[in-house]
């Protein structure tokens, strides 16, 4: 009788860690990828779009002391759009920034370069 006691107890052990595991290992990856990480803008700016497909909230940085590129408008889903207007350069020297997109759980980042040239330069 214990025999057979010991032998049910396995085969419900056995059971219940086989019911227990709900999915694979691949769903709890974390994942964060960006359309596009390099623009070259011309002199006169543009509006850019960069789709971002993640499975955790994403923060997006723009440094504080670039006022020429403005984070436009984005729209809830899981891959989200971000549109960011370039403002025109009225100056004589290129300009370049680079915004950073991170997971607020964990190390993911994703960085684009936004590289712009000068007034006098043609594209």
């Amino acid at each position: 009788m214990k025999r057979f006691f010991t032998l049910i107890m396995a085969i419900l052990a056995f059971a219940l860690a086989a019911c227990t595991s709900s999915g694979s290992e691949e769903e709890n990856v974390l994942t964060l990828s960006i359309s596009k990480d390099k623009f070259d803008i011309n002199a006169n700016g543009e509006t850019i779009a960069v789709e971002v497909t993640s499975n955790v909230a994403v923060t997006v940085e723009i440094p504080t002391n670039v006022d020429w590129v403005k984070m436009n408008n984005s729209r809830a889903s899981a891959t989200k759009t971000y549109y960011f207007d370039v403002s025109p350069n009225n100056d004589y020297s290129p300009r370049s920034t680079t915004i950073k997109f991170t997971s607020n759980a964990n190390n993911l980042s994703k960085n684009i370069s936004i590289n712009q040239v000068q007034k006098d330069c043609q594209r």
